[in-house]
């Protein structure tokens, strides 16, 4: 009489997949993040309020420095990307988003000045909102195709367990000791230890961060081809 092994729920810990969508944020992005808060909002200050002269000039020279902190990491970003054309195409938010609007050269311009507001705004979207989704999702999906496979295994334990005890007698090593007392035995006991082995694997914690890890290396290579095929 073998002791059945009844999966632990997967739902009941958060594991580490989940754990990394709460830091998905790198200290670049974090970085572009505030700066693209601030920026937006001295530019609705001193878009809607009278602000005095000497406040525009301060507020001009913090968004020139924004501008050119926007700047250098879309180059770095376009230079990780191998200064390809479709970058700028696909980033072309990102383009008007650098343009310093809040230079009295541009002052009357509220039209321009309230695109550029509307590409950052989008731009501190797509840094701090994009990455956390992309992350929740990916620990969610994972957290499920854990807790199905481990379902499906425990509903499905026959065919598992004679799967096992066929590949174990078709191999080479064992079939040479097929003559021995209790060999039919052993490779049965031998079959369900690796069940409940392979059961207690896919109820690990670890489990779901492999296959977390694997689902964010495939997103990440579809965004590549995605944007090769452009």
């Amino acid at each position: 009489m073998t002791r059945d092994v009844h999966p632990t729920p997967v739902t009941g810990h958060s594991g580490g997949a989940q754990a990394r969508a709460r830091t998905a944020i790198g200290w670049v992005d974090a970085v572009m993040a505030v700066l693209a808060v601030v920026s937006v909002g001295l530019l609705v200050w001193i878009t809607v309020f009278d602000v005095p002269d000497g406040a525009r000039r301060v507020v001009a020279w913090v968004d020139y420095g924004a501008c050119a902190a926007f700047a250098g990491e879309f180059l770095w970003r376009w230079r990780s990307a191998g200064w390809g054309w479709r970058h700028p195409l696909l980033s072309w938010h990102e383009i008007i988003g650098m343009a310093p609007v809040a230079s009295p050269l541009v002052r009357g311009f509220r039209l321009v000045r309230i695109l550029v507001l509307l590409a950052r705004r989008h731009r501190l979207w797509e840094r701090i909102l994009g990455a956390r989704v992309t992350e929740a999702l990916v620990a969610r999906l994972a957290q499920t195709i854990v807790a199905t496979t481990a379902e499906s295994m425990e509903r499905n334990r026959g065919q598992m367990e004679k799967l096992l005890v066929d590949n174990i007698h078709a191999d080479p090593a064992v079939r040479r000791w097929r003559h021995l007392p209790f060999h039919d035995t052993m490779v049965r006991r031998t079959a369900e230890a690796s069940y409940r082995i392979m059961l207690q694997t896919m109820t690990d914690p670890r489990t779901e961060d492999f296959v977390a890890d694997v689902l964010r290396h495939n997103l990440d290579q579809v965004r590549v081809r995605v944007v090769n095929d452009l």
